[in-house]
């Protein structure tokens, strides 16, 4: 009787059935998912984090075994910026000579702590927490994978990336609305009172952030470019509206501040000379969002959580919390914490007349945690992706600007101008998202994505 196995998989790679071949959406939509529904929930949130970083891995080696195009397409600067930032990572849980360490700045409290355990420790990591390094290091894994498979996007590719941000998006503020109406039955996560909905997060910044990619994705998508996306055109005008009411619902003052990302968007790719009726009724949609919020709102505590948001001089990140970072930034120059080592660091600096109750574990600015906990070399990262972002816009302008291009320009607009206030970038989700925008954006010149979209 002859083995089946040997029927099903031939000895001779020549006579064995070839594998489908997949394109990088495919893995993309995977590790998309994941970071959306497992990594919404903020941090730290071990488990949600977990499930996000191992749909990250099964979609990077679905990608590697599967793709039909397995040579990574990003630009030779974005690659490496790319290498260098978990390579910053590894740096900091490099073993070094104690007494070294110890002498750097803020680290005598940590020799301090082994002296009263009776630990005498001959080597050392830079960082000063490096399970939190650990753990932040392998959190870069879903934007990272998300980067390099974005690069590999072709036309129909992004098209139905964004086909999906924008469902996901709708989802999340159909989630929002159910949560609005019926309470904590149909909210994912617990939140805070006071906090507006939201939907597939625990943060409300996060909810509103998701949900302006979600307006741009549908702007893209509305392209006369492609006939067979000729069905969902009629839905734009419907969707932008109903995520622009749920950006209101979240009550995030960044979010609806940011409602003229979109907005601005749409004028730039679709106002020409004159006013078309379409144009017009675009146009209204801001107001026709704020009317159905306020009817929404009978009993005004909606739009007074909304108002007391945005009493900005009330704030702590303002009076508490900026002061003492900066503070922190200037210490720990230039060899940073550690990556992921913001809330272990900052009680050393914070002042006593602010300490509360409640715990900083964000710098409420993603851009100034960065280079606490990186000191020099993420100053150096940071100011590396601008230069390659202002250059690749600048050759993308001079080549012809595409209609793609200007949505990931947005998107990552967006988020990078959060950022300035908040944590964005600290969620996988919104992590995984952003580098999607800028894997696709930071293609080699000639891209089949650029050339085709």
């Amino acid at each position: 009787m002859p083995n089946p196995l040997r029927l099903a998989f031939p000895a001779d790679p020549a006579v064995r059935p070839a594998l489908p071949a997949v394109g990088a959406e495919r893995p993309l939509m995977l590790l998309l998912g994941g970071a959306i529904f497992f990594g919404g929930g903020g941090t730290p949130a071990p488990l949600g984090e977990t499930m996000a970083i191992l749909c990250a891995l099964a979609a990077g080696a679905w990608a590697l075994l599967r793709m039909r195009d397995k040579a990574a397409g990003l630009a030779s600067g974005l690659l490496m910026l790319a290498v260098a930032l978990p390579g910053l990572a590894l740096l900091q849980l490099l073993p070094l000579p104690a007494s070294a360490v110890f002498a750097l700045p803020l680290r005598a409290p940590l020799a301090a702590a082994y002296d009263a355990l009776g630990v005498s420790p001959v080597l050392h990591p830079l960082t000063m927490d490096p399970a939190a390094t650990r753990w932040g290091l392998l959190s870069l894994i879903p934007p990272l994978v998300a980067l390099v498979l974005a690069s590999r996007l072709d036309r129909q590719g992004v098209m139905r990336i964004m086909l999906a941000l924008v469902a996901l998006a709708v989802l999340s503020g159909v989630l929002a609305g159910l949560e609005r109406v019926g309470g904590a039955t149909f909210a994912i996560y617990a939140r805070s009172a006071g906090t507006g909905s939201g939907g597939l997060f625990a943060n409300q910044n996060s909810q509103g952030d998701f949900l302006l990619i979600g307006m741009i994705a549908a702007i893209f998508l509305s392209s006369p470019k492609d006939a067979a996306l000729a069905w969902f055109r009629p839905l734009v005008l419907l969707i932008v509206a109903f995520l622009a009411l749920c950006v209101l619902l979240t009550g995030s003052r960044a979010a609806i501040a940011l409602l003229a990302v979109p907005l601005g968007l749409y004028a730039i790719l679709n106002l020409r000379v004159g006013l078309s009726r379409r144009s017009i009724t675009f146009a209204m949609l801001p107001i026709a969002a704020l009317a159905t919020f306020l009817a929404l709102a009978r009993d005004a505590t909606a739009i007074a959580t909304v108002l007391d948001r945005f009493a900005l001089g009330a704030d702590g990140r303002l009076t508490a919390i900026w002061p003492d970072a900066l503070h922190l930034a200037g210490v720990a120059f230039p060899f940073g914490t550690g990556i992921g080592t913001f809330p272990q660091v900052f009680p050393m600096v914070e002042r006593l007349s602010v300490v509360d109750t409640t715990l900083a574990n964000r710098a409420h600015c993603d851009w100034l945690e960065f280079a606490i906990e990186g000191g020099l070399p993420a100053i150096l990262l940071l100011a590396g992706l601008g230069a390659f972002l202002v250059r690749t816009t600048l050759r993308k302008w001079r080549e012809g600007f595409m209609y793609g291009d200007s949505s990931m320009v947005s998107i990552m607009a967006l988020v990078a101008t959060h950022s300035l206030v908040d944590y964005p970038l600290r969620s996988i989700s919104l992590a995984v998202v952003t580098a999607i925008a800028l894997g696709y954006f930071g293609q080699k010149p000639g891209g089949r994505a650029h050339a085709q979209v």
